[in-house]
């Protein structure tokens, strides 16, 4: 276990590529807990490989810590095991400074993501204006069609549906069609961007969870 403690505070972005590597085989000796987390090496391992690779840090040697009371109560039976709760110990309090700069690092990330997220925002309001004429006059078309149809066919209700309509109106109104386009884009860009901050909160929230468990462990 110290072994693999060692290594990952040495080397995080090593362990993260070896455990990548290795994730379809038996844990290799000494690196506790290769993890077999499909979405670790999904999205989150090819767009946020810096930021797991710290946060897994700090859940590895955080983790470890949890297991300083149950170690204590063999260290009369193996002494050796005394020095190694030292250095769990030490390896905690030594990397917090870098917990605390990633944090950091993904804060001011996120307020870029945050800003550029609101100009997206902004984009959409106006295609959205942009696009208003053109659902009114759809509508418009929609009752009239509607209405002639009731009439010519003496009927209470009419079958013509609005995507109909809207279909017809597409077709010779070039523009709409390309607003809507460039609105699907934008929600489809603002979607992401908000699935993009959400996961950086979430490793924000898993380091200061770590934080919290160093510090308590370490009073």
């Amino acid at each position: 276990m110290m072994h693999g403690l060692r290594y990952i505070i040495r080397s995080p972005l090593s362990y993260l590529e070896q455990s990548y590597n290795n994730r379809y085989q038996e844990k290799e000796e000494g690196l506790i807990g290769i993890w077999h987390n499909d979405d670790d090496f999904g999205e989150g391992y090819s767009v946020y490989k810096s930021e797991l690779a710290i946060t897994k840090m700090a859940e590895k040697v955080s983790g470890a810590l949890s297991f300083l009371y149950n170690l204590k109560q063999i260290s009369n039976i193996l002494p050796q095991i005394s020095s190694s709760i030292t250095e769990i110990k030490s390896m905690s309090e030594s990397i917090l400074p870098t917990i605390n700069n990633t944090i950091y690092d993904i804060q001011s990330e996120i307020r870029k993501r945050r800003i550029a997220l609101e100009d997206k925002k902004n984009e959409l309001i106006q295609v959205e204006k942009k696009l208003d004429p053109h659902n009114a006059a759809i509508d418009k078309e929609h009752e009239e069609a509607q209405r002639k149809d009731k009439e010519e066919n003496k009927k209470e209700t009419s079958n013509i549906s609005r995507y109909y309509i809207e279909s017809i109106y597409s077709h010779n109104h070039t523009d709409y069609t390309s607003l809507n386009e460039e609105k699907r884009m934008l929600l489809n860009e603002i979607s992401n961007s908000e699935s993009d901050i959400l996961r950086r909160e979430s490793f924000i929230s898993k380091l200061n969870e770590c934080i919290e468990e160093i510090k308590k462990n370490n009073d």
